[in-house]
């Protein structure tokens, strides 16, 4: 399969990310509320729990609005998304640290760390017809 078609493929299936960020971004402003207007503990705790649900719900909502839910198998970007979704439970002890040490440091480690998880996607740019690094 050729890059621009997998990116193409990615970008339509996912409607260019657009779902899954609004479902994040539902996740993360229920965490903040409640966290203002119950108790930290409760907003963590719901970022946590509903953190681990976003990818799934991503999924109902395409599944819903009557949009494909998975990429061709052929597709070698999806192996790349898989990967780079382990890398944030992965990371949860990171941040587990950082807010025992300063529970005021929790969102700031979960946003640089969830950051993190889309640098991969960086060096997957199109230059012809290859992966290559950015500015190739």
């Amino acid at each position: 399969m050729e890059v621009t078609h997998a990116q193409r493929e990615m970008r339509t299936v996912y409607a260019n990310g657009t779902i899954g960020q609004a479902v994040s971004g539902v996740v993360w402003l229920l965490s903040a509320s409640l966290g203002t207007l119950l108790s930290v503990q409760v907003g963590i705790i719901t970022l946590v729990i509903g953190g681990i649900f976003i990818f799934p719900l991503t999924q109902l909502v395409l599944r819903i609005s009557g949009r494909p839910t998975t990429v061709h198998s052929e597709n070698p970007l999806s192996g790349l998304a898989m990967q780079v979704a382990f890398i944030v439970p992965i990371l949860i002890p990171v941040i587990g640290a950082a807010t025992i040490y300063n529970v005021n440091w929790f969102y700031p480690a979960f946003l640089l760390v969830v950051g993190a998880h889309y640098l991969p996607f960086v060096f997957y740019t199109e230059c012809g017809s290859t992966l290559s690094w950015p500015l190739c």
